[in-house]
């Protein structure tokens, strides 16, 4: 039966039991509600938990109860009425039975520190609800972000607005701000912190009076002060100065040493200014408000009037040497010269046309060609000393002296076209080149093939034989291809012919050369040009007729180097030549150790032809010496017999000498034997023993 949402009974009534009713009833859970409605329209409702009978004519529903969380509300609205109300969590509501919910809002929960703005969206109201709760909004209310209250330290200061009056206060720190029901808050702004050199503009922007602030103070505006930003006084020294612009639009000029601090109206145009300090060398240019123009001169401290200003700068004097000058062009055209020595300060009008320029010094060696810009013509001047163009004169260029050696020559071209030739060994061996004139100059092939790759600038042509190198490709008669390097001893024999028939003179004889001895070449072999290329090249240059045309001699021609342009054939070519050299370097070598052979022989003989002529001498110096010590030793046996004699008989006396003198012999073999290094054994019986005494009588 529980299960069933709805049962129909018949019940018949104790009072009358005669009679039977029929009726609905339900049964309802502890968060149930049963809504019914009658069909008179009436409501009515019943609450849970139980079973409940109703009238089977009645409609019903059930619903369940609002089970509303802490941090949460309900609106419910009644409808028979139209009123709502607001329930806020934690709780269990029963609505009654013409209530139903129209929203879930949730309540915000401020901290201490925190607040929010509300608004009444029936009446357009706000109000500012603090901290620390939670916030149950009515059922018009729209609530704002929960906001941090200002905390404000000791520099810092809000505006606060009361919305119904409109009135306005500051609220300075350090505190923690709570807002008033009313009160509308602006952000935290910073106190003006002035330093000594430091200040403010204060403006009431109620009564429009601005005033100055100035530092060293924390300046805590009022509800209706605006604040500019920092600015700095202007602390003059004495080469300083402003100008100061008040509202009016007046000017005024203010010199240092001060202490500025300009009016709140007033306007510092340009900032500080620099007075000019000019030394004795310079000046500058002050132009005034009616566009006149002055010189100021230094030495001086120079501060402008508020109308003036100084054009272009600091400019240094013109401090022109004895040797310097200078043009300079005024205002109405007209060109002038200012020559040194001096300080030359040009007007506010004048033009220095390309600066400082130094006179030329005309010596024996330099001149100067001018041209006259009144008439157009050149002049060549070449008075001696220093030379000042005057206002229409300018200076070409500086000449320089032609000088030529014996063995020189040249050549230049008059205003005519003429061609005049001059050389070094004749009158005109140093001169200045003429106006209008010009010197004739060649351009000479000086690379080593000679194809105008690398050239020189010729204008002095040197007379004198020289050298120079070629190098060419030929061909022989069997088809061997050559490169040839040969050196030309030439020479310059007719200026006049060289400069009418060439403009190259090595590059045409080096070509002619070259297409010479290409053709003499190409008719015999290899070998051939081996064993005479020499006269071959010489017999292809040498004594045609082509370069005396030309102005120019070619004496003879040497042969540096040559080699085969192939590298295998050349390498044939170098066998050829090491063989033969090798031929020529054993000949050289066996001829060599001939001579040695010789040399030592006769050498050899010469040494045995010394030697027999040294054992002559020898000999001979053998004899003398023993002859001299026979006769020596003959006088001391004469002079012993003749004492012996007279005492002893003849045999006695030439036996006793030839003891003494054998005896005397031993001891001088002795003496000698110990006084080398030689060793000697004796035996006994060997050793003789010699007693030297005197003889007696």
């Amino acid at each position: 039966i529980l299960k069933l949402q709805f049962l129909y009974l018949i019940v018949r009534p104790h009072s009358e039991p005669n009679q039977t009713m029929a009726c609905c009833f339900t049964c309802l859970g502890d968060e149930e509600q049963l809504v019914m409605e009658s069909c008179t329209g009436e409501f009515s409702v019943e609450n849970g938990p139980g079973c409940k009978c109703f009238a089977p004519w009645t409609s019903t529903h059930k619903r369940s109860v609002l089970l509303i969380p802490a941090g949460q509300a309900r609106i419910i609205l009644d409808k028979s009425t139209a009123g709502v109300r607001v329930v806020a969590g934690p709780c269990r509501e029963w609505m009654g039975e013409r209530e139903e919910q129209t929203k879930v809002i949730d309540c915000p929960q401020l901290a201490q520190s925190q607040y929010m703005v509300v608004r009444d969206q029936s009446t357009g109201k706000t109000e500012n609800v603090v901290g620390p709760m939670v916030y149950v909004p009515g059922a018009h209310e729209s609530c704002g972000a929960p906001q941090q209250c200002p905390q404000l330290t000791h520099e810092e200061y809000i505006v606060v607005t009361d919305s119904r009056t409109g009135t306005m206060k500051t609220v300075m720190g350090p505190q923690i701000y709570a807002p008033g029901k009313y009160d509308q808050v602006s952000g935290v702004k910073k106190c003006s912190a002035l330093s000594q050199q430091e200040y403010i503009i204060v403006t009431d922007t109620n009564s429009g009076e601005m005033r100055n602030v100035v530092g060293p103070t924390l300046y805590q505006p009022g509800p209706y002060d605006s604040v500019s930003n920092k600015q700095s006084v202007y602390n003059l020294s004495r080469n300083e100065y402003i100008y100061i612009q008040d509202g009016e639009g007046c000017l005024k000029m203010v010199r240092g040493e001060a202490r500025v601090i300009p009016e709140p109206l007033e306007t510092v145009l340009g900032g500080v200014r620099k007075a000019v300090n000019l030394s004795k060398n310079e000046y500058i240019y002050v132009q005034d408000e009616e566009g006149r123009i002055r010189v100021v001169r230094g030495e001086a401290l120079v501060i402008p009037s508020p109308l003036e200003q100084v054009i272009g700068g600091v400019r240094t004097a013109l401090n022109l040497a004895k040797n310097e000058y200078v043009r300079i062009k005024d205002e109405e055209g007209v060109m002038r010269v200012e020559r040194g020595e001096g300080r030359i300060i040009p007007g506010p009008y004048d033009e220095v046309i390309d600066g400082v320029h130094s006179a030329v010094n005309i010596d024996h060696h330099t001149a100067v060609l001018v041209r006259n810009e009144d008439t157009g013509s050149l002049i060549l001047h070449t008075e001696h000393g220093l030379f000042f163009p005057t206002a229409y004169q300018q200076i070409v260029r500086t000449e320089k002296k032609i000088i030529l050696e014996q063995y020189q020559s040249m050549v230049y071209k008059d205003k005519t076209g003429k061609f005049h030739y001059v050389r070094g060994d004749g009158d005109m061996r140093d001169f200045f080149l003429p106006p209008f004139c010009e010197v004739v100059s060649q351009e000479w092939s000086t690379d080593l093939r000679k194809e105008h790759t690398s050239v020189e600038k010729v204008w002095k042509f040197d007379r004198r034989p020289s050298y120079m190198n070629y190098e060419f490709n030929c061909r022989t008669m069997d088809n061997v291809e050559l490169i040839v390097d040969v050196s030309f001893f030439w020479g310059i024999i007719d200026v006049q012919l060289l400069v009418e028939k060439t403009a190259d003179a090595p590059g045409d004889t080096c070509t002619h050369a070259r297409s010479s001895i290409i053709q003499q070449v190409s008719k015999i072999q290899l070998m051939d040009f081996l064993e005479n290329f020499n006269s071959i090249i010489r017999e292809a240059c040498v004594g045609d007729e082509f370069y005396r045309e030309r102005g120019v001699d070619l004496i003879s021609v040497e042969v540096l180097k040559f080699q085969c342009a192939s590298g295998e054939t050349d390498m044939i070519l170098q066998d050829i030549i090491k063989e033969t050299a090798d031929r020529l370097k054993k000949k050289e070598r066996q001829k060599g150790e001939n001579d040695v052979a010789l040399s030592r022989l006769g050498g050899e003989i010469e040494e045995e032809r010394m030697k027999k002529e040294l054992i002559e001498l020898q000999k001979s110096h053998l004899v003398t010496g023993a002859r001299i010590e026979g006769d020596a030793e003959a006088s001391q046996l004469t002079a012993f017999l003749e004492r012996a004699t007279k005492e002893l008989s003849r045999e006695q006396a030439m036996t006793m000498y030839m003891a003494l003198h054998n005896s005397k012999a031993q001891i001088e073999s002795v003496r000698a034997l110990s006084q080398g290094a030689t060793q000697m054994y004796l035996t006994p019986n060997d050793v003789t023993k010699i007693s030297m005494q005197p003889l007696s009588k």
